[in-house]
């Protein structure tokens, strides 16, 4: 409740900065939201055609901002596009969410196949390195419920804030366009929203905050799943064989899942705003995608050493990505550490 206090009041003060950049915006910028937004409203361009004034549209944003962070942006509509109309079948919803992130990242599908295998390995890892590998049988019961938490946890942190682009006939981004969640991008970072314009600053601000509570509830549920299976199991193992004991001392489900909400609403939502936002597009995808391009244009001669470059940029998006997830780990475990959430008999 407080997290969900907090983000609100960020949120609100992020929406009336934008109101005020957008109410100095100068005219080109006004122009070039007017041919991407409907002309019915009697303030075109500033009102995004919805004939709302500058004022009228700060209280729309705060409005809007205050009610989605408090009832934290229930249900389909997270999993789906960031339309303003929910989407009634949440399997189409999905399958929306997914075609706008591979419409903005191609490799969005090979990526999220990878980020499931590395969440599983590099939280294995991260347990074996803080632990000990002595000391990975004794303390099964933590090293399954983490790396079933990290699994879940990791890839809807990725899902959830993955950048998003508009496909030529995807009629949900142009659906609802009215709506103040379409002004707010699903990546602070990303160049465009849906109907080709640049967010706003206070957009970006609110790409950050809005995340918060989808991915604080993901994580109590992904550590309630987790650390109530791994309690269930422990106390049949201990039905079968009554002289079993274990030795570590039973973990308090629901501080590990507000434990583990915490860490996803904060630290993953930076870690993965960044890499998804920064870092792949900008310092890897970008670069090596300009080589290719350079290499494939002078010749067939180089038309292998352009295949070589676009090969090398999957490596380095793999070892990235395997970094991003060690270092999360190894964040978490710490972290249940140092607050008492583990601990051995």
């Amino acid at each position: 409740m407080l997290l969900s206090l907090w983000t609100s009041s960020l949120a609100i003060i992020a929406a009336r900065c934008s109101a005020l950049l957008s109410s100095s915006t100068s005219t080109p910028l006004v122009a070039r939201r007017e041919r991407h937004a409907p002309k019915s409203g009697a303030c075109g361009g500033l009102g995004l055609g919805l004939g709302l004034h500058p004022n009228s549209r700060a209280e729309e944003w705060e409005g809007g901002a205050s009610d989605a962070i408090l009832g934290g942006m229930d249900g389909v509509e997270v999993l789906g596009s960031r339309g303003g109309t929910a989407i009634a079948n949440p399997i189409e919803s999905i399958r929306t969410g997914f075609r706008q992130r591979r419409a903005a990242d191609p490799n969005f599908l090979g990526k999220s196949i990878l980020e499931m295998v590395l969440a599983a390995s590099t939280q294995y890892a991260a347990e074996v390195a803080k632990r000990g590998r002595s000391r990975v049988l004794p303390e099964i019961d933590f090293v399954f419920a983490g790396i079933l938490t990290a699994v879940f946890g990791k890839y809807y942190s990725m899902w959830r804030v993955a950048r998003t682009a508009s496909e030529g006939d995807d009629s949900s981004s142009t659906a609802a366009a009215g709506s103040w969640r379409d002004r707010v991008p699903t990546n602070s970072f990303q160049p465009l929203l849906l109907d080709g314009t640049a967010p706003t600053l206070g957009g970006r601000c609110l790409a950050f905050l809005l995340p918060m509570p989808p991915l604080f509830r993901a994580g109590i549920i992904a550590s309630t799943v987790g650390y109530g299976l791994t309690s269930v199991l422990i106390r049949v193992r201990t039905m079968v064989r009554p002289s079993y004991v274990s030795p570590t001392h039973p973990v308090s489900v629901p501080l590990a899942a507000v434990y583990t909400g915490a860490f996803m609403a904060l630290v993953s939502n930076v870690r993965y705003q960044l890499l998804q936002g920064i870092v792949e597009p900008y310092f890897i995808e970008a670069p090596f995608d300009r080589v290719g391009s350079a290499l494939s244009e002078n010749g067939r001669k180089r038309q292998w050493t352009a295949a070589l470059a676009g090969k090398l940029k999957y490596v380095v998006i793999f070892l990235v990505r395997l970094a991003n997830g060690l270092l999360g780990s190894y964040i978490a475990i710490s972290g249940m550490k140092a607050f008492g959430l583990q601990k051995l008999r």
